[in-house]
């Protein structure tokens, strides 16, 4: 469904001709998403359009994007069915209908800052990255600030930005996530390198942005942008949770207690733990072989043929982790070769993952 209005061309630009898409994703959104349509309705630089896919809301939803696409100054294309395809099959249809050069993923229950869209057209104007991510403010559900951004959360500090910046954002990326998808943009071109997106992806480890972060860094360079330019709101219902009222190591320390606490309690068996390492694993070979394919393909070079390397040590490292022995020395031995080879300090988070190694949990 069409709504009339600029329409973004079909051939990528530079510069200031640069088009813009939104491609946001909603289900059951009506709590939210009237403040973020506003909020996108108010940037600066007003998107060439805007791609909406609808998951089979059933709540109102569909009401409010039908308002905001008669009243809207731009096109918005509305991909509804009735049906739930899911969060992963629903962002691939949003990603291939968007048509600017640039493409900013949106979720339904954040409000963006009015200069968002001209500040990522600006770092992509001026750069030659394939994914652009910023910071966000952390808000509750009636938008009072928390008191900490996204970055400090996810623990994305000053040495591993400027690692990312010198080119490293496949070692960044091995260690955690810290692209989500509320605050990140990329190139058109990516769309074809990205999709098909697997539909195992777990949420417990990332899904579509850790993805879309993983490939894009693979064939290109990621641009952070040190500045908050949404207001990520947490309000309870969250795919993936990022304030839990701490950060950084303190915030390690209170995950580890509370999860020997449970192990104690019996609720937290050594086959749960292991299966978590085995669904990162498995993430990890699902990105493998992209890179694999796209390691062979026009875009052949080191970049993919690198990035490829570190994503299969990764995967044998946590494939080792998931295997360890059931006997405290025997793990134990384990857990110092690995360290000796430096394999926490690259793949995991470092002592951390040493520690929950060894108590299982």
């Amino acid at each position: 469904m069409n709504r009339p209005g600029t329409s973004p061309t079909s051939g990528e630009s530079s510069g200031a001709d640069l088009t813009v898409s939104i491609a946001l994703l909603t289900f059951n959104g009506y709590a939210f998403l009237e403040e973020q349509l506003n909020s996108i309705a108010e940037q600066t630089r007003p998107p060439d359009e805007v791609v909406i896919g609808d998951d089979g809301s059933s709540d109102g939803t569909m009401e409010l994007i039908m308002a905001f696409a008669d009243r809207a100054p731009f096109e918005v294309k509305v991909l509804a069915d009735g049906t739930n395809h899911g969060l992963l099959a629903n962002a691939e249809r949003c990603l291939k209908c968007c048509r600017g050069d640039i493409i900013l993923l949106c979720d339904q229950d954040d409000v963006w800052r009015p200069g968002k869209v001209a500040r990522f057209l600006e770092e992509f104007s001026r750069s030659d990255a394939s994914l652009v991510f910023s910071d966000a403010r952390l808000v509750d559900r009636d938008l009072h600030p928390v008191g900490k951004t996204l970055w400090q959360v996810e623990d994305f500090c000053r040495s591993e930005q400027m690692e990312m910046h010198q080119g490293g954002a496949i070692d960044v990326l091995l260690r955690h996530n810290v692209v989500q998808s509320a605050s990140l943009g990329i190139r058109r071109s990516l769309v074809d390198l990205v999709c098909p997106i697997p539909t195992g992806l777990s949420h417990r480890i990332w899904v579509h942005d850790g993805w879309i972060a993983f490939i894009a860094a693979a064939v290109g360079r990621l641009q952070a942008i040190p500045d908050s330019l949404i207001d990520y709101r947490q309000h309870g219902s969250n795919l993936v949770a990022h304030y839990s009222g701490s950060s950084g190591l303190r915030k390690d320390l209170g995950i580890l207690l509370a999860n020997v606490t449970k192990r104690c309690r019996g609720g937290y068996p050594t086959a749960e733990f292991r299966d978590g390492l085995r669904a990162r694993t498995a993430q990890l070979d699902l990105v493998a072989g992209r890179i694999a394919d796209v390691a062979t393909g026009p875009r052949s070079g080191d970049g993919p043929d690198l990035a490829l390397s570190k994503v299969e040590a990764a995967a044998a490292h946590y494939r080792r982790r998931a295997d360890m022995p059931l006997d405290l020395n025997g793990r134990a031995r384990k857990i110092l070769s690995e360290w000796s080879h430096g394999q926490y300090r690259q793949h995991s988070s470092g002592w951390r993952s040493m520690a929950r190694d060894l108590i299982q949990c």
